[in-house]
Formats: C-alpha cells, structure tokens, sequence
C-alpha cells in the first residue's frame, strides 16, 4: 500500500520508502493558502517521479542539511536526547516552522503517531523515523505500513475518533493508498481538519474510502449529537474530495 501526504499548501505521493528521498521531498512545489479550498494545487496527480522539480538552491541545502542532522542523530543513543525539553521541530528545524515543508513532516508523523513534530519529544519522533525509515524487518514492500504502524503504537496519541467511510466514483483509479491530510494546518491536531484514510478498491470494483479524525478530547465519553457528527463528516468527506478532484460523493 502507498502512502500519500496532503496539507493544504503541498503534498507529497507516493512517500518513498527512502529516508533521504523523503526529506528531499519535503521541498515539492507548493503554494500558499488559507486552507485547503483555496489551494491551487489540487486535485492532486500521483508523481512517479522521485525527484523534486523547482526547489530553490536554499531550501536544497537546508534539506541536505536537514537529512544530515536527523540521521547522525539517529545513530546516537536515544539517551543524549532524554533531557531535551524541546520538541523536535524546534530542535531540527526551527527556521522551516510554518512553511510548507514543516507541513508536510507534520502530516507525516499524524499519519503515524496522531501528533505533529511541535507535539513530539525528540525521544518520540526520532523512534518513529527509525520504524518508519529503519524497520528493516519489513522486507516485503507491502508490509512496510503495517509493520511501522505497530512498531509505533505505544506512542500513538490517544483521541477520541471518528470513523466514517463512503464510496468514490466508479472511473477512478485511485486504489490501494493511505493517507494523511491536514486541510488547515491553523487547526489543532485532535480535530476534524486533520485526518488519516485508506483507499480500497471493493469486490464490485467501486473505490471506498475510509477515513479517521479525531473529535477534541473534552468530548471524551461524551455523546455527540448527530446532527454535529453529520456536519464534521460532510466537512471531512469534502476535503477528501477536493485533494482528488471528486465532485460529489456521499458521506
């Protein structure tokens, strides 16, 4: 299964299974928006093509750089970092913070952990990019998402969610992709603006998506009116369909 990153000014698919090339990645071409609907780079194409096109010579560097200081960090003993009251946005790339590189790493470890690199230790998001990046234990490609999440679950942020699924148009080809979004990156992590999904292609040949966002903790144990529920998923179901050009689907 791939993996695929949307925020609302960039987006990254396929997430190569390469550390490097994913940090080099994290300089796609994008643009700046208030919000995924006035975007411009959407609907989303899928991009064969691993290397990245149009990025400035500073930005590639900082990214070498970047690569650089995250993997010797990798090979040190998690003990140097235990102290470290920082979380590791502003410990590996407090001068990115905000641009759409940030975004793209933020909706990469909500995929996995629920939380964006400024809610993370550096303890925390130093072990998701080894199980991520580093899970040499996952041979068979298939396997690579599967095996990363459950090397990740203990640190995986406990929310109260929301599930809810529905059926895409026919013609598309879209199948066999999870996927993170975070359609405003001003919304806090634990609410409708940020979700997790997959794309399944059904015995009937009809694409399904399912997808997850998390409702804000105060209404943990709390019962949610429907018709409040009925309004996230539509606002969720749109998002979805705008990052893949469907104009109407059903929630």
């Amino acid at each position: 299964m791939d993996l695929a990153l949307f925020t609302d000014g960039a987006y990254i698919w396929p997430v190569y299974r390469n550390f490097e090339a994913f940090i080099a990645a994290l300089g796609v071409p994008g643009c700046e928006a208030e919000g995924l609907a006035q975007a411009a780079i959407y609907p989303a194409q899928q991009r064969t093509d691993s290397a990245v096109h149009g990025v400035s010579e500073a930005l590639d560097r900082r990214l070498e750089q970047l690569h650089r200081e995250l993997y010797d960090a990798l090979l040190r003993p998690v003990e140097m970092y235990a102290q470290e009251p920082r979380p590791l946005a502003e410990v590996f790339w407090p001068d990115l913070i905000g641009t759409n590189a940030d975004r793209l790493f933020a909706a990469f470890m909500y995929f996995f952990v629920l939380r964006s690199p400024a809610e993370l230790s550096v303890v925390m998001g130093l072990k998701v990019l080894r199980s991520v990046f580093f899970n040499h234990e996952a041979v068979e490609p298939s396997l690579w998402l599967a095996s990363a999440l459950e090397r990740v679950r203990a640190e995986r942020r406990q929310l109260p969610v929301r599930q809810f699924e529905f059926t895409v148009p026919r013609a598309t080809r879209i199948h066999n992709l999870a996927f993170a979004l975070a359609a405003d990156h001003r919304r806090p992590t634990g609410g409708a603006g940020w979700l997790t999904g997959r794309i399944t292609r059904k015995a009937d040949g009809a694409a399904r998506v399912q997808a997850t966002y998390g409702l804000d903790p105060s209404l943990h144990g709390v019962t949610v009116p429907d018709d409040v529920l009925a309004r996230l998923d539509a606002e969720a179901g749109d998002n979805i369909a705008s990052v893949f050009g469907w104009r109407e689907v059903a929630v």
